[in-house]
C-alpha cells in the first residue's frame, strides 16, 4: 500500500517502496527510476524547434476521415457484457453490467493549461461530459493535459460524483478540481468496484514523465 502522506511513519514501519521518495519523518515527497537509464544510442532524441510549427500546421490541417455518431439509445441501455465506445483520443467510456467507467476522459477544447493556446481539438468529443447515462468510476493512467483535463473533471465531479481512480501523488490534482472520492493506486495496488478489476501494473520498466507544467490548474 501507499507509503502515508500526511503522517509520519513509525519506526517500526517497513522501508518503503523503492520507487518512492520520501523525508525524514516517512512522508511521500516523490518517485525515482529504480532502473537502469538507457544506453545513449537508445535515448529518445530532444523535439526540434520545428515541433510547435509542425505542429500548427496539423492544427490547420482539415481531416476528412468518416465519423460515426454515437449511438445515445445504445448508451442507455445496460450491457450483459462489456461495452467500450471510443470517444476519441485517449477517453473510453468502458460500460460493464453494472458498472460505468471513463478512462482518460479529456472532453476538453485544449489539452494544455491556456485557453486561447496550446493543441486544439480538431472535432468535437463523441459525448459531452454531460452526456453519459452515468459515471460510476473515472479512472487518469497520469496527469498531462491530454489524458487528465480540469474543465471535464470539474464536471464529471458535479453531475456523476463518481469515484476517481488515479495514480499516486496524482489525487491531489483531481481534488482541487473538485473531485470527493478519491482512490490513489500505487504500482501493484489493485481496486474491484462492481464488476471491473482495476490494478496499477507494470509488465515492464516504463519512462514517461508526469507533472502539469507550467500551470498546476488544466
Amino acid at each position: 500500500m501507499p507509503v502515508p502522506t500526511d503522517s509520519a511513519a513509525d519506526d517500526g514501519a517497513a522501508a518503503p517502496p523503492a520507487h518512492h521518495v520520501v523525508d525524514r519523518r516517512g512522508r511521500l515527497r516523490g518517485f525515482r527510476n529504480v532502473h537502469t537509464p538507457p544506453q545513449a544510442n537508445e535515448r529518445l532524441e530532444a523535439p526540434s524547434g520545428s515541433f510547435l510549427l509542425d505542429l500548427q500546421r496539423a492544427q490547420r490541417t482539415r481531416l476528412h476521415a468518416p465519423r460515426m455518431a454515437v449511438d445515445k439509445d445504445v448508451l442507455a441501455t445496460p450491457p450483459d457484457k462489456l461495452r467500450l465506445t471510443w470517444l476519441g483520443h485517449t477517453a473510453v467510456y468502458a460500460q460493464f453490467p453494472g458498472l460505468n467507467v471513463l478512462l482518460d476522459p479529456m472532453l476538453g477544447e485544449r489539452a494544455s493549461p491556456f485557453s486561447f493556446m496550446g493543441p486544439k481539438r480538431l472535432v468535437p468529443p463523441a459525448v459531452a461530459p454531460v452526456g453519459f447515462p452515468g459515471v460510476d468510476a473515472v479512472v487518469f493512467s497520469h496527469d498531462h493535459y491530454d489524458h487528465l483535463d480540469a474543465w471535464t473533471t470539474r464536471i464529471l465531479a458535479r453531475e456523476y460524483d463518481p469515484v476517481f481512480v488515479v495514480p499516486l501523488g496524482v489525487d491531489a490534482v483531481v481534488r482541487r478540481f473538485g473531485a470527493r472520492r478519491v482512490v490513489a493506486l500505487d504500482w501493484g495496488d489493485y481496486l474491484r468496484p462492481g464488476a471491473a478489476l482495476l490494478r496499477a501494473r507494470r509488465p515492464q520498466p516504463q519512462r514517461h514523465a508526469l507533472g502539469l507544467v507550467v500551470v498546476r490548474e488544466r
